[in-house]
């Protein structure tokens, strides 16, 4: 787990959805430093959280943990014609 990855996204999730820190920590019952800390990657979200995270979000939770919503990884490889 990348917490600085981590932390950018969840930085970039919460503005996406107009939520202040203190809006999300309310939500989850933590203090908003704990959420500034985990924007800073200065620590990652607790395993027991990131379901809750996910559902505020409405993310997949691989993304969270992958800090990534948008991989590089191509899905889909070259098809020659039939």
């Amino acid at each position: 787990m990348d917490c600085g990855k981590i932390g950018k996204l969840i930085l970039r999730l919460r503005k996406e959805k107009n939520m202040t820190q203190k809006m999300l920590a309310d939500a989850m019952n933590l203090s908003d430093r704990t959420i500034s800390k985990w924007e800073r990657g200065v620590g990652c979200p607790d395993i027991s959280l990131l379901s809750e995270l996910s559902d505020i979000f409405g993310v997949n939770l691989e993304k969270i943990l992958a800090g990534d919503l948008y991989p590089n990884d191509k899905e889909v490889g070259n098809l020659k014609k039939v």
